[in-house]
């Protein structure tokens, strides 16, 4: 009979340990900063695949796309795969001024002030002669552009769909583009007031036509960046709130952002930004209706960030992450060399871009 009590004791004793270490584990746990997350891993493993340097020459300009390491030399454009192989090339009127990526396509502007619009695997699809000094270009993941123009009181700038056809002509005077979206059935640009003291921004959104359908005055406010999400409402990011339009330009939510915003990545799906709040720096990421989703601590500044369908892509000059939407961290990848600059595709693949070379990652059981 002692025997069998003593090893009821003992069973009682071990299962209160064990219940005592759990409290203690879990508590460890709940009360954890979540920078700790980041020492892990991730539950991918991220892998160089893939590796292209341009030629020796400083002289030439490097773009990047997809998997294309572009070098622009004077009239000369050449595209080399991430294999090394040159995948195209071609020869401009002018000297290469400007390279834009706009989704699966490539918008070139020579000295020439013409533009070229060439898809990703090399074919001219279509070329245009403005009227006007290019001042700068907007584009969009779906191939659609807006390019600005000098005026002379002004801005006047075009849209374009990936086809060529024309969105519209837009005339704004004293007044300077931010940033440009297009809609399934409308496309928004926000302007700040040039001739002012104060600061003035205004949403303008117009249809398909160029006319205007609806506009948004903003005092002492900038309206940096524009983006359509899935439910085609127009999310406009402020300095310290997010406003969500709906397509008659009625005010569906403002917002508010507590803290220092510090970087933005919008999308379709996902608004991610990198804020400061009480000394510390988080990433924050919400859907498309602006809840949000995950609150995740990292690191003082980072380089960038850019958001996919339900991913995150964040990076330091040492290191990169990929969060998912719930604030999970797939992926953390710690490259030999700096990090100059860091993308990622819609088939989840990585590029990593620094000193001339483009470096190619993929995901690895």
């Amino acid at each position: 009979m002692q025997n069998v009590s003593s090893k009821k004791r003992t069973a009682l004793l071990l299962l209160l340990i064990t219940m005592f270490i759990l409290a203690i584990l879990l508590y460890v746990n709940n009360n954890t900063d979540r920078e700790s997350s980041f020492i892990l891993d991730g539950k991918n493993k991220l892998v160089v695949t893939g590796e292209v340097s341009a030629a020796s020459q400083s002289s030439s300009t490097i773009y990047y796309a997809q998997d294309l390491l572009i070098e622009a030399q004077a009239e000369n454009i050449r595209a080399k795969n991430i294999a090394g192989d040159v995948a195209w090339s071609c020869k401009l009127p002018g000297k290469a001024v400007k390279i834009s990526i706009a989704g699966q396509n490539i918008i070139i502007i020579d000295s020439n002030n013409d533009i070229f619009y060439y898809s990703i695997k090399g074919k001219l699809l279509w070329t245009y002669k403005p009227d006007y000094e290019i001042i700068d270009i907007f584009t969009e993941d779906n191939g659609s552009f807006l390019v600005e123009y000098k005026g002379i009181t002004g801005s006047h700038a075009e849209a374009f769909k990936h086809d060529g056809s024309k969105l519209g002509s837009i005339l704004i005077d004293n007044a300077q583009i931010l940033s440009f979206s297009e809609g399934s059935e409308a496309f928004s640009i926000s302007i700040v007031d040039t001739s002012s003291e104060m600061i003035k921004t205004k949403i303008i959104t117009y249809n398909f036509k160029g006319d205007i359908l609806w506009a948004k005055n903003f005092d002492n406010r900038i309206i940096s960046k524009l983006t359509y999400s899935k439910d085609n409402n127009l999310l406009a990011l402020g300095e310290n709130s997010v406003y969500i339009y709906k397509n008659d330009g009625s005010l569906n939510r403002e917002a508010k952002i507590d803290g220092q915003i510090i970087n933005v990545a919008m999308s379709g799906h996902i608004v991610a930004i990198a804020l400061q709040n009480q000394a510390k720096q988080y990433l924050v990421c919400y859907d498309v209706n602006m809840r949000e989703q995950s609150r995740v601590e990292i690191k003082p500044e980072p380089l960038g960030i850019s958001a996919k369908k339900s991913n995150v892509l964040l990076y330091y000059n040492n290191e990169l992450m990929i969060i998912t939407l719930k604030g999970t961290l797939n992926a953390l990848y710690k490259p030999k060399g700096d990090i100059g600059y860091a993308y990622m595709t819609s088939d989840n693949k990585v590029y990593i871009a620094s000193n001339r070379r483009l470096q190619q990652l993929e995901y690895v059981k």
